[in-house]
């Protein structure tokens, strides 16, 4: 198996450095995944880079007793950057703003819809003489409504977020196997889970299932390249309403698909399209007569771009 994040193959030999399918998988490989919410592992080990990403979502029918609809946007904001020599320290920037759009027949949302997760991450990456890497990752996280980062003063204890992982990779004769534990929220409360399955890949493709993401890259032409993930899509913010009188946490329970088509450019850059589908939706809210609401929604189709940048000159 060719080591996706390595620029030897398993048995040591060096890749064509001019070569398409050298060059390709490198890039693919060491990208921030175009998903959502991908887990804070992934960009351990990884180069500097941008993403920039917007999807439009369609609208969701809550399910009885609550009588309403949601919609709405989100915009994601990633960056990475090296410490020094790609692999070792780098320092994250993720932002991730969700506009949603709650319509209630006969009461309102303690919420002014625009809900914010920003976090930095730090990241440490090491390939072990073996060919065996580890890495590991810490990133706070505040996560609340627009109206507190207009006033701090609002923010307390619940608003901050703790992501963390620890992942051991195994290289193998085909597959990488992956071993570790992650800390975030994409389950909408915080949880700890393990992080337990493989990778494999050849000279095009890349396909990684691991509990609880699956991911895969195929690189069709020099240009070309498609990017599918299943993923939890959940988040917990603390928000005030928009007279900013009364605080309540805010939660969302999901599962997302995503397919995006992207596009090379030179120097770097790349575009793309995608587009995808959440399901087992779930919500839990304040209502402004201060009584819990704890619906399920339809499922949501979604539609966006997205814009990447990653400097071929760092790659590794």
């Amino acid at each position: 198996m060719k080591r996706s994040r390595g620029s030897k193959s398993a048995s040591g030999t060096a890749l064509r450095s001019g070569s398409f399918t050298a060059t390709s998988l490198l890039l693919v490989a060491s990208a921030i995944p175009a998903i959502a919410r991908p887990p804070l592992y992934e960009s351990a080990g990884q180069s500097t880079q941008i993403l920039v990403s917007y999807v439009e979502n369609e609208n969701a029918d809550f399910d009885p007793p609550v009588d309403g609809e949601t919609g709405g946007q989100r915009t994601d904001i990633k960056g990475l950057w090296d410490l020094g020599d790609p692999g070792g320290f780098a320092l994250g920037y993720s932002h991730q703003y969700d506009s949603l759009d709650i319509d209630l027949a006969e009461d309102e949302v303690l919420s002014n819809g625009h809900h914010h997760t920003i976090a930095i991450p730090v990241h440490w990456h090491r390939r072990l003489d073996d060919g065996d890497e580890i890495s590991l990752s810490l990133a706070p996280a505040l996560s609340v409504s627009s109206n507190v980062l207009k006033d701090l003063d609002l923010a307390d204890s619940d608003a901050v977020q703790l992501w963390g992982s620890a992942l051991y990779r195994i290289g193998g004769a085909n597959v990488d196997w992956l071993l570790g534990v992650n800390h975030d929220y994409r389950f909408g409360e915080g949880k700890v889970y393990p992080v337990v399955g493989g990778e494999w890949a050849n000279e095009t493709t890349i396909v990684r299932i691991t509990y609880p993401d699956i991911t895969a890259n195929w690189q069709f032409s020099e240009r070309w390249s498609l990017d599918a993930s299943v993923s939890p899509d959940g988040n917990r913010w603390r928000v005030w309403d928009r007279d900013r009188n009364i605080d309540s946490d805010f939660e969302r329970e999901a599962w997302r698909a995503e397919l995006a088509l992207i596009y090379g450019l030179p120097g770097g850059w790349s575009i793309g399209l995608t587009a995808g589908y959440s399901w087992d939706v779930s919500w839990d809210f304040e209502k402004s007569a201060q009584e819990t609401a704890r619906p399920d929604s339809d499922s949501q189709g979604f539609a966006g771009l997205h814009i990447s940048w990653l400097p071929t000159t760092r790659r590794r």
